[in-house]
């Protein structure tokens, strides 16, 4: 026997976990069972063929940073700045009310995608200004000025280019929308500091490869 029912105050999963707690001291006869379908068992497979291959697409982004800076500590820097877009994700699913569901994971791995981009400039223009420098302090202060309007307007427009999805798109894209907002404005200020100081501890004392492996000046 397959039950339907729909409530306009909950949210998918919401309800499901209503339903549950509901069912929870029920006794059913003997060889009944419940189990739950519609949009939770599809998300719940949608998420599973999401996850699965994640982590093999970040061990290939690992590597080919690697290659990139012929170096482990410039992507381990660039991969840690990811877990602080977070926190601007968890400010802005407060305060608007959205629910992470499968498109919000979608967009989590955007943002995640956008703040390995903005990490890579940064630290690439920071070995290009230590070699024509001296001193370290110089060469990171230079390298963030000379990186802070491009990261700022890729991030500003990015955002201003979401606010339709996140008007507009009703329950199936706000939630993406939100995501990648609010995590990518407060993820690169938060870079801009982060990465810097992480390179001057792990890396002020390295010498630097030449800038001829470096990015060109309009990556």
């Amino acid at each position: 026997m397959t039950v339907e029912g729909m409530n306009p105050a909950y949210t998918a999963l919401g309800f499901d976990q209503a339903v549950r707690t509901a069912l929870k001291d029920t006794e059913l006869p003997r060889g009944y069972h419940v189990e739950m379908g519609g949009e939770i068992e599809g998300s719940t497979r949608a998420n599973s063929a999401l996850f699965q291959f994640m982590p093999l697409a970040f061990v290939l982004m690992f590597v080919l940073l690697v290659l990139k800076f012929n170096s482990v500590v410039r992507p381990a820097i660039i991969f840690l700045t990811i877990p602080l877009c977070l926190i601007g994700v968890s400010v802005g699913l407060l305060l608007s009310g959205a629910f992470l569901d499968f498109n919000g994971l979608l967009g989590l791995l955007s943002l995640a995608g956008i703040i390995i981009v903005n990490g890579i400039v940064l630290i690439d223009r920071i070995d290009i200004e230590r070699a024509q420098s001296e001193k370290l302090e110089t060469a990171i202060v230079t390298a963030c000025g000379a990186r802070l309007r491009p990261i700022l307007m890729t991030t500003l427009t990015t955002c201003f280019g979401l606010i339709p999805m996140v008007l507009f798109g009703e329950e199936l894209w706000f939630a993406m929308g939100i995501v990648i907002m609010f995590g990518l404005l407060i993820g690169t200020v938060l870079t801009l500091g982060f990465v810097p100081a992480l390179y001057a501890v792990l890396l002020g004392k390295k010498p630097v490869s030449s800038p001829a492996q470096a990015l060109p000046e309009k990556a």
